[in-house]
């Protein structure tokens, strides 16, 4: 087939992962705010989400949210919410990063505007923070399948992983105004980027990731592991573009042993204790010095 046939199949059969997780989407919404509440026999586990959404003032339609959506915001939850409604008020919400909170309270103000005031302000929220998740949580799991079938080869494989994702046990949190959504998003996203060798884009939305969850930061882990370990044949296989040897071999060799060093001074101080990490790092001087050299070498 010609390769823009390819590419058009390619994409179709990643659509295909919209339709079933958008299903599990609504199934799960329905099962939480819908269905459970008519159960006479089942009970809130937490109850807090109530005095957080109490407002005295609110009408029909925001006694209607607080009652359906409203059973979305519980723990972390209430948080996000107040802190996209109110900002940053009190210590222990600093532990929450700012990313999806604004994102929250950019479109709660859409929303509001929208409606024309028929909804609190802080209904909008809620409405932002569920609606983000699940689009986020559909588009995550697009994303997974491009990840996986990228990787190896294997169509069923992806499909059943993007489906497995969507219907997690967990998937609640998927839903709900919660970081996991929009987190799964960047990452996913991110890391299919850095197979595909794009670098800076990769880049860019791990940053986004660390912007939602702190434990973003770890995922820099991935960028100096392509450094030092993905050859130069690998990425122009990849971009289908003539790298040039010379650049990318010197580079690529820097990575490898400036990292060799860490390892060295690490395991020397391990082994034997700090002043024989402090020794060996003064035996790799004469490394570091050759590193700087070649730096500049290349950079010429």
């Amino acid at each position: 087939l010609p390769p823009h046939r390819l590419l058009l199949g390619w994409h179709m059969r990643a659509r295909s992962i919209v339709v079933p997780a958008t299903i599990c989407r609504g199934l799960v919404l329905a099962l939480a705010c819908v269905i459970l509440p008519t159960l006479s026999g089942v009970r809130d586990y937490d109850t807090s989400g109530r005095v957080a959404l109490h407002d005295s003032h609110a009408g029909p339609a925001d006694a209607l949210i607080a009652h359906t959506l409203g059973r979305l915001v519980r723990w972390d939850a209430i948080y996000f919410v107040g802190i996209a409604q109110k900002g940053y008020e009190y210590e222990q919400e600093h532990a929450f990063f700012p990313l999806l909170p604004s994102l929250m309270q950019g479109l709660s103000r859409i929303i509001t505007t929208v409606t024309g005031g028929i909804v609190s302000e802080l209904s909008a929220v809620v409405i932002a923070g569920v609606f983000l998740s699940n689009i986020a949580c559909i588009i995550a799991a697009v994303e997974l399948y491009k990840l996986v079938y990228q990787l190896i080869d294997n169509e069923t494989l992806a499909y059943n992983s993007a489906l497995l994702f969507s219907m997690s046990p967990a998937s609640i949190f998927l839903s709900a105004p919660y970081t996991e959504s929009i987190f799964s998003l960047f990452v996913f996203s991110g890391l299919r980027q850095l197979h595909l060798s794009h670098g800076w884009l990769a880049c860019v939305l791990f940053s986004l990731a660390t912007a939602v969850r702190s434990n973003g930061i770890l995922l820099c882990g991935f960028v100096v592991f392509y450094g030092i370990h993905v050859t130069p044949s690998h990425a122009a296989a990849n971009t289908k573009k003539t790298l040039p040897p010379r650049h990318t071999h010197a580079h690529g060799q820097i990575w490898y042993e400036a990292f060799d060093l860490v390892l060295r001074v690490t395991d020397a101080a391990r082994a034997q204790g700090f002043i024989a990490g402090v020794a060996q790092a003064g035996s790799s001087l004469a490394g570091c010095v050759r590193l700087l050299g070649r730096v500049r070498v290349v950079s010429v």
